[in-house]
Order: structure tokens, then sequence, then C-alpha cells
């Protein structure tokens, strides 16, 4: 501990900051935490969550045919949306970023909070969680596929093809808009219902 400080009084010493250093209730809350993770088995239980995360996510992709990625360690997992595995910075850009994107978007509206760079399960999650993470993930899956029409709506509202072409205004919507618009959305409802599953296969979590 001399080492640590600038008045260690030791040559070469580290300068060690943080709000919190020496903070009594903080170190045993970490002392606590430790107990749980290395005595009490919570590791092992993480590592299970986050398979088990892993492969539900899988499954709703695949009963869908949407090709991805899933990777999980410990109480860490993410998904990425493509066909070849990730495994550098340059798979990941090469992977649906626009499709993440709308898929996070997604899962927000439907009450599950992930990061997009990665997502994070606890000890307090339990399979009823995973089930819920489950459920969300299938719908935001499945309501993606609209994510282009919503995107015209947004464009169209915001002025955009007032800009573009000077003839029209905000909220007023081209014949051709309202055509291409139906007809885009007819197709992709036509896609989710055909991928939906089973009703004796909707359970995700065994």
């Amino acid at each position: 501990m001399e080492h640590l400080g600038p008045g260690g009084g030791r040559r070469p010493s580290s300068f060690h900051c943080g709000t919190f250093n020496g903070w009594l209730l903080g170190v045993e809350s970490a002392h606590a935490t430790l107990d749980i993770l290395v005595e009490q088995g919570g590791l092992a239980r993480l590592e299970e969550l986050g398979e088990l995360v892993a492969d539900v996510l899988r499954r709703v992709c695949a009963d869908r045919g949407v090709p991805v990625q899933v990777s999980a360690a410990g109480g860490v997992f993410q998904l990425w949306f493509g066909g070849r595995p990730v495994t550098s910075a340059a798979g990941i850009r090469a992977t649906d970023l626009a499709m993440s994107a709308a898929w996070h978007r997604l899962l927000l509206q439907a009450g599950v909070y992930k990061l997009a760079p990665k997502g994070y399960v606890g000890l307090a999650h339990d399979q009823g969680h995973v089930q819920e993470l489950a459920d969300a993930a299938a719908w935001a899956l499945g309501m993606a596929v609209l994510t282009p029409l919503w995107a015209l709506i947004e464009w169209q509202d915001n002025g955009g093809f007032e800009r573009w072409s000077g003839n029209s205004q905000p909220g007023d919507w081209e014949p051709w808009i309202l055509y291409v618009g139906g007809i885009w959305a007819l197709v992709a409802i036509l896609i989710v219902l055909m991928r939906r599953p089973d009703a004796d296969s909707n359970e995700m979590v065994r």
C-alpha cells in the first residue's frame, strides 16, 4: 500500500484516486458481492443465465428465418444480425447495423432496455425474465420488418418530400407514397404471418 498515493514516500509510486476510495460501505459491498459470486456459485449461475439468453435469442431468430450471431460470456450477451461469425470490429461493421438499431428501439418500446453494444443479465433475473426477453425480442423482430414503412412515414411528415420535390407540404401524402407504403405493409405482414411459429413451439424457454 505504500506504493499507492502521492504520499507513500516510495519511488516509483502509483497515484490512485476515486470518489469512494476507502469508503467502508463500498468496501463491504464489494466483499459481499465477491462472496456471492465466488463462494455461493454466482459466477456459475451467471454463465448459465447468459447461455440461456443466447439460446433463446438464437431460437427466436431461427423461427423467423433471420440469420444472427449470438455470443455470451458470463452475464454479458450480444446479438448481431448477419450470417457470418463475428470475431472482430470489422466483422461487427459488416453486420446489419440498421436492423440492429431498429430492433433495439423496438425492444425499448416493448419494455426491455438493452444497450446496443451488449446486454446484461444478473443474479436477480430468472427464467421468467428470460421469457419476457424472448417475447419482446420476437415482437421486435417481427415489427422491424415494417421499419422501412415507418421511415417513409417519418420522412414524409417531416417535410422530406417537400424538400425533395418542391410540390408537397409536410403531412400531405402523395398518392404514390400511399400506394408504395400500403403494398410494403401488406407484404411485410404476410412475411411475419408466414414465419410465425406454431403454437406448440411458442414457448421459448424450456
